[in-house]
This record gives C-alpha cells, structure tokens and sequence, in this order.
C-alpha cells in the first residue's frame, strides 16, 4: 500500500503536540515491544472491560504480534504502572476506499484513571505515530450511546461520523457490552489537519428528532423532525450516562439503543453529516446532504 508524503513541519507539529498532551496528563506513551510489555496490556484492558481474573479480552500473543509486524501497540505509563493501552493496524484501500488507513481497533485507560488525559495523550500520540509513516486517516469505532467518548471523538479530536454499523461485532462477553446490541459508529479522523470539531457553544439549535422526556426517566422521545421533514439541521439526544443506564434500567437501555439507530442511522444513510456533539445537552447535530 502507498503513503502520502506529509510535510515535515506537519510531522514536527504533531508530535510535539503529543509530547505536550502526554506531559500534561503526568504520562509517558511507549511503543511496547516485549511479551511481558504485551501481558501487561492485555491485563489492563481486562481491567477496563470488567472481565473476570481469568478472562481475556485480547490474548497477548495477539498483541505483540501486531506490535512486531509493524503495526501500532502503545502503552500510557504513569510512574512505574501502565494506566492506558492503544492498539491498531493498517487497512486496506478497499476497506475505507481513502488512502492508507490506520485502524485503531482499541483504546481504553484503566479505571480510576480515566479523565485524567492519558486517552487524549495516547491517540495525539497515534496521530503523530501515522503521520510520521505517512497515513493521513485513522479510524476506530465508538458506541454512539456513550456521551463521554463521543465528546471526545468528535468534539476534542475533531473525528467525523462516516458511517452507522448495526450490532458490528455481534454478542459481546465483557462486563460493559454483554447483553447489549454492539451498535457502533465508525469514525474518521483526518490526523494531517487541525485536532478538534466545532464547540458545543458554536452549534446550532435546531428541532429534535429525537429527544429526552421530561419526567424522572429519560425517556427517549422520538420522530419530533422526520426524516422527510423540510429541516436541514436537527438534533439528536443520546442519554446523559448510558453506561450507568444499561446496569440500573437495561430495558430503558434498550429502548435508547433502537431509538438513537433508528434516527441517526437513517440520516446518515440518506446523506446527512454529523455536524457535532454537544456534551452539555448530549446531541448529535445533524446537516441535511
């Protein structure tokens, strides 16, 4: 596969940026090469998926053979504990039709330890990482239900919605996702340009196609703007903590899950870009093609 000649000052830039996001976060993000580095990894993300002592998430072996075949497997370290994994690949051409990709197919920062920078530290680092091997896109998916991540994507990264995925990875066992719908929106981040999306502040209001109800519940209230309605722009809620949710009312879980695919995945099907997210009202804001 070929790569894009990106401009030295580009590179420089971007790493520098890593370097500043790691500093601030009080983390150091490492490639990881050696099988008790892939061990440790693979111990965290089992930390972070709430699997049980004798689980496995992704098997080490796994891991560093990704590592040693070239492709991305980093580590957030904090004093002498590692708080953070990233892991990812290259794609094919065919699979995103653009260009060399990276794909980022994990990314999680230990419990405890989230908030605290060392997910923004880790992927400025992948940012830097592909641009210096010349890749201009990484991808990754997110559920569209977690409000935290999806802020972090699309508004602190300035990742893009390209797609809608349906139950993407069929059951899952871990602690978050077990018994869940593995619903996920593809991402897209063009790392060559400026890092972040539009502000919340800077969005703009428009009617719901989908909403919260106003009693003790939440509720999803949906079809507020059809599909076909004259609106260019429309909003749509997502609940405020889905992952507290899906363990307290997985029924009303549930039902978030077929709302939130039924208004956002028929937009972008039909053309409609992601816009933003904003964090203080948990909407998407959506454009009509």
């Amino acid at each position: 596969m070929g790569t894009a000649r990106v401009a030295d000052e580009v590179v420089a830039r971007a790493r520098a940026e890593a370097s500043a996001a790691a500093q601030r976060a009080g983390v150091r993000v490492v490639e990881l090469t050696t099988a008790e580095q892939a061990h440790v990894a693979g111990a965290v993300l089992d930390r972070v998926w709430g699997l049980p002592p004798d689980g496995c998430l992704i098997d080490p072996s796994i891991l560093i053979a990704l590592a040693h075949s070239g492709n991305y497997l980093v580590g957030a370290i904090r004093g002498k504990e590692m708080v953070g994994v990233t892991a990812g690949w290259f794609a094919s051409e065919r699979t995103f039709g653009v260009g060399t990709t990276l794909h980022s197919h994990i990314a999680g920062v230990q419990p405890g330890d989230a908030g605290r920078g060392a997910g923004q530290a880790m992927k400025l680092d992948q940012r830097a990482w592909a641009l210096e091997r010349g890749i201009t896109t990484v991808t990754w998916t997110t559920d569209p239900l977690v409000a935290r991540n999806v802020h972090v994507n699309i508004t602190r990264l300035g990742a893009t919605v390209a797609e809608y995925r349906v139950d993407e990875y069929g059951p899952m066992r871990d602690g978050i996702n077990v018994g869940d719908q593995s619903d996920r929106i593809l991402l897209r981040w063009a790392v060559d340009g400026p890092v972040g999306g539009i502000p919340p502040d800077q969005l703009p209001d428009a009617p719901r196609a989908l909403a919260r109800s106003d009693d003790e519940f939440s509720s999803p209230v949906p079809d507020l703007a059809p599909l076909d309605a004259s609106a260019r722009i429309c909003r749509i809620a997502i609940p405020e903590d889905a992952e507290t949710l899906v363990l307290t009312r997985p029924e009303e879980h549930s039902l978030w899950r077929v709302a939130v695919r039924e208004a956002l995945c028929a937009r972008l099907t039909a053309g409609w870009r992601v816009l933003g997210f904003d964090k203080g009202t948990c909407e998407y804001v959506l454009e009509a093609p």
